[in-house]
């Protein structure tokens, strides 16, 4: 049997340290596939790195803030702080909030709706009004993922902020 070699550094991969790209399987050693941003071979974006580059910020946050405490007397200087800094109440969980909210009132007013169609024109109305229900329901669907892609939208415009923010720190470090 032919070894599984890594896609990013080429190497073989033991038993156990073999992670796969979820769209197109491609092989990668647990420690390359963490460090890879898009997958080399169908270039799809990587959660796991995402979720691993988060984690990192997170714990050198807590390390800064814990540094930031026992030297609160300091004062820090301004080159060290970061060019841009985010809450951590995420607009796009509040946009995404709105979102759901959307369609269960847009479900909920389409069987109140169907409901009073029964009531005032009996069965007929119980028909059109089902029907009506039923478009209300779509319709606050498609708005509901309309606005679900507008916080993916601002999720990510805040993602490209942070990575901009962030080589541009880079490149000033670089010229110092």
């Amino acid at each position: 049997m032919k070894p599984i070699t890594c896609a990013k550094c080429n190497q073989e991969i033991v038993e156990g340290d073999l992670v796969e790209c979820p769209y197109c399987w491609e092989a990668y050693h647990t420690d390359c596939w963490l460090e890879t941003a898009n997958c080399v071979n169908c270039k799809k974006f990587n959660m796991d790195f995402a979720r691993a580059r988060a984690e990192k910020e997170r714990a050198e946050a807590e390390t800064t803030e814990k540094e930031q405490s026992e030297f609160s007397e300091v004062e820090m200087d301004d080159t060290q702080d970061s060019p841009v800094e985010f809450s951590n109440a995420s607009m796009a969980d509040t946009v995404s909030s709105v979102s759901r909210i959307v369609l269960i009132v847009s479900i909920v007013f389409g069987v109140l709706f169907a409901i009073y169609m029964l009531i005032a024109r009996g069965v007929i109305g119980l028909v059109i009004g089902a029907v009506a229900g039923v478009g209300i329901a779509v319709c606050g669907w498609i708005l509901s993922v309309l606005i679900n892609g507008f916080a993916e939208l601002i999720n990510n415009s805040r993602k490209t902020v942070e990575y901009l923010a962030e080589i541009t720190k880079k490149s000033e470090d670089d010229e110092k």
